[in-house]
Order: structure tokens, then C-alpha cells, then sequence
């Protein structure tokens, strides 16, 4: 179950991977070659959709402009309200796909068109 991720000290970012990997943990979806990943960790919110609370160095998310406290309300015109729903929306892509994220800043509504990458040596 995807939810109160950062509690446990465990990013969206790999919990979504783990979660479209089987449900295995991060590091053995990592050590598998797993090859997804944006770069964002999620939260579930009162907010009307997932709300990003960390953005990776150097990741597909922060060069699309995507920035912590964003709350992401679309994903390809779809609806998420939860951070399942954000997983189930981005299931089937893979590094090189794109995905335009609807997100809500400060009450303003921006798009962003992240592309999926293969996650980085070194991370987790």
C-alpha cells in the first residue's frame, strides 16, 4: 500500500517503481535494472491530488520545473486524486516515454512534460 511514504523515510519515487516492479522492495528493483524513474517523491493530500515533497538532483522531474509542494492533479488529461491512482496512470511507461503532469502551485495550474529516465547509478 502507497500512502505515508515519507514516514518510513521511503521516497514515491521508488515506492511507484516498486509498486509497477511486482511490489519488490527498492533495492531489489534496483539491483533488477529497473528502468523508470522521474525523480519525486509523493505524498497522498488533502489537496486534490498527490503533492510532491522531494524532487531529485539532477532528475527528469526538476528539469521539467516540477518543484516540491507541487500538487499533481492530472496525468495525460486523467485525473489522479491519490498516489495509487498516480501509479496506475504512469504504469506502462518506460525510460525515454513521456508524460504531461497537470500540477497545481500557489493556485495557479501549470503543465509540465516530464520524460521517464533510467534511474542513475547511485541511487537508491
Amino acid at each position: 500500500m502507497i500512502g505515508l511514504l515519507t514516514l518510513l523515510g521511503v521516497g514515491a519515487a521508488y515506492a511507484v517503481d516498486s509498486a509497477l516492479n511486482g511490489g519488490t522492495s527498492s533495492q531489489a528493483t534496483v539491483a533488477s535494472g529497473y528502468q523508470r524513474w522521474l525523480g519525486i517523491d509523493l505524498y497522498n493530500s488533502p489537496f486534490g491530488g498527490p503533492i510532491v515533497v522531494g524532487v531529485a538532483p539532477r532528475s527528469p522531474a526538476l528539469v521539467a520545473g516540477v518543484q516540491p509542494g507541487d500538487v499533481i492533479t492530472r496525468v495525460d488529461g486523467h485525473s489522479v486524486a491519490t498516489v495509487s491512482e498516480f501509479v496506475s496512470a504512469i504504469s506502462g511507461k518506460h525510460a525515454g516515454d513521456h508524460v504531461v503532469l497537470q500540477i497545481a502551485r500557489g493556485g495557479v495550474t501549470y503543465l509540465a512534460q516530464v520524460t521517464f529516465a533510467t534511474r542513475p547509478a547511485g541511487y537508491p
